[in-house]
């Protein structure tokens, strides 16, 4: 269940709560439409860089729909697009960073870990985040200097400093098959793996990173090293995601 969200929409558009809250309405109104296609067998999957890469028709359409969500209403704002890529406007200082599903192949096979992602920058830092998960129903939400929530909770990363009391997340890139990439994360993921807890691969990087925050788990092993909580993304979209679980990291533990 969806907590009512804290923050009261303000007077003034611009302002970071206001954004959150447009933020959220359209992750969930993407996140419904995703919902409404989940294990349908029409789903017009193509692939992009490779056979393992995968884009659906509602990837297209959800992005569609934040980007004319986020235009009607910030006409001024640049948009990056994981489908479409930069819709740049003039001396903007604002950028929305999008991902409409992260977790394409999850979705695609019917499995259930898969989420919106949404990120605002302000002069290149970003200052709000929301990811929605729709079929955990799990929504969480940063604003710069105001820490991070999980379902309107104040949340907190693991504090946990021994690797055999911990579970990590990891993901392997669409080359990982590639031999010498050097972004193939097999040899780390080796050698991590007797150290631990566990280890998991659920197939979306935002919420792994959502789940940080949380304390579901204690870290993520990127493609190059286990790096703590801000783990470095070559995607914008988990750029995004990395920061809402370093904006958990400072927040007050209840």
């Amino acid at each position: 269940m969806i907590l009512p969200n804290p923050f009261a929409r303000r007077g003034n558009s611009e302002d970071n709560n206001t954004i959150l809250e447009y933020a959220i309405d359209w992750a969930m109104q993407a996140g419904k439409l995703q919902m409404e296609k989940f294990r349908s067998r029409h789903l017009g999957i193509e692939t992009k860089s490779s056979m393992h890469d995968v884009v659906t028709d509602v990837d297209k359409a959800c992005e569609a729909l934040l980007i004319e969500r986020i235009t009607t209403i910030y006409p001024a704002h640049s948009i990056l697009g994981e489908e479409t890529g930069m819709h740049q406007k003039p001396n903007s200082d604002w950028e929305w960073v999008v991902d409409p599903l992260d977790g394409t192949n999850n979705y695609s096979q019917g499995l259930p870990i898969f989420c919106v992602s949404i990120g605002v920058k302000y002069k290149g830092e970003t200052v709000v985040g929301v990811v929605y998960a729709p079929k955990m129903d799990d929504l969480f939400t940063a604003v710069k200097g105001e820490g991070a929530q999980w379902n309107g909770r104040r949340i907190h990363v693991s504090r946990k400093t021994q690797l055999d009391q911990c579970i990590l997340a990891t993901g392997f890139p669409y080359d990982k098959g590639t031999v010498g990439s050097d972004k193939n994360n097999l040899d780390n993921f080796s050698r991590m793996l007797p150290q631990l807890r566990g280890l998991r691969r659920m197939g979306a990087a935002a919420y792994d990173l959502c789940c940080v925050a949380t304390v579901c788990l204690t870290d993520i092993v990127s493609s190059i090293s286990s790096r703590g909580i801000a783990v470095q993304e070559r995607s914008s979209s988990k750029r995004l995601a990395a920061w809402y679980a370093a904006s958990a990291k400072t927040a007050t533990c209840r």
